[in-house]
């Protein structure tokens, strides 16, 4: 990957297994010098939607078509 390229970081937020759903969030950032874009989804708690619902957030991203990768921790 080339430096400087554009990645998509997400994570969900703090839940507990009793809620249904819970907040994702996903930074878009480019080397480790830029963050440019910050968006919001929800994802179902231990469901089976979360690779839509990261999709969703991906699309609304500004650059999408430039972001080189999708990187996760949690969800």
């Amino acid at each position: 990957m080339k430096t400087g390229a554009r990645v998509l970081g997400v994570d969900d937020a703090g839940h507990s297994l009793d809620d249904a759903t819970t907040e994702i969030i996903g930074v878009v950032y480019r080397g480790t010098e830029f963050i440019e874009d910050v968006r919001f989804g929800e994802v179902d708690v231990d469901g089976d939607n979360a690779t839509q619902s990261i999709i969703q957030l991906h699309e609304r991203c500004n650059n999408t078509k430039q972001i080189a990768a999708v990187i996760v921790d949690g969800i």
